[in-house]
């Protein structure tokens, strides 16, 4: 018999982090791992039956568009969602080659009509993350995780 799923779970301190900010960081990107859990396990299905991998370059979603046959520093997570992680020290925002479509910003501070290039808001406590208009998103709710650290 197996263990029912618990998806709740979250760092019980921050002792070892260095810093309240990084604290701060963590919990971000901790909560937003387990938000997207149930996404994740239909992505964990869909390449079980379909072989199509979980993170995808972007030539493969969009093999059309010949713009992503240079384009190796973002990527889909399945058809919906788009990571542009941050590669350069310091940096405050990155440029992003949209896809054809409409794309909105996960953290819900802007929107784009794609086929063409922006400058996307990169904060140190969130990774620019965009989601593909006309897809439902599913996500488990936010929990709220308090630090050792007055923030």
């Amino acid at each position: 018999m197996s263990a029912p799923l618990n998806f709740d779970f979250a760092p019980s301190d921050y002792r070892d982090v260095p810093s309240p900010a990084a604290a701060l960081m963590l919990n971000v990107k901790g909560d937003l791992r387990r938000r997207l859990l149930p996404y994740y396990c239909g992505l964990g299905w869909e390449a079980f039956r379909c072989g199509l991998p979980m993170l995808r370059p972007m030539l493969l979603e969009f093999p059309g568009d010949e713009r992503f046959a240079q384009t190796d520093d973002q990527l889909m997570i399945g058809d919906s969602l788009l990571l542009a992680p941050v590669l350069e020290a310091g940096a405050a925002q990155r440029t992003v080659v949209l896809p054809e479509g409409s794309w909105h910003d996960y953290w819900g501070e802007h929107s784009w009509r794609g086929g063409s290039t922006i400058e996307v808001p990169a904060p140190l406590d969130r990774v620019p993350l965009l989601v593909r208009g006309g897809f439902i998103l599913p996500l488990l709710s936010q929990v709220n995780i308090v630090s050792n650290f007055d923030i």
